[in-house]
């Protein structure tokens, strides 16, 4: 979509990454990763460094994405 068209950047919709976010967080709410003390949680407790789901499930969120999240320039 991208690539020869004369965009030269591409940043996704505050509202789209914060919706994201949360639904992430909220999957991983109940993981062991929420208690563990390592890079993976920020000082705040929040899980930066790990998809919640399964391998497939990252495949296939990121296979298609939805233009419309994106602001393109």
């Amino acid at each position: 979509k991208v690539l020869g068209t004369g965009q030269r950047w591409m940043d996704i919709r505050p509202e789209v990454f914060r919706a994201h976010n949360e639904a992430l967080q909220a999957r991983l709410g109940g993981s062991v990763w929420t208690s563990c003390r390592s890079w993976y949680r920020t000082e705040g407790g929040k899980v930066t460094a790990l998809w919640p789901g399964f391998t497939a499930e990252y495949v296939a969120a990121i296979r298609r994405p939805d233009w419309g999240h994106y602001r393109l320039g």
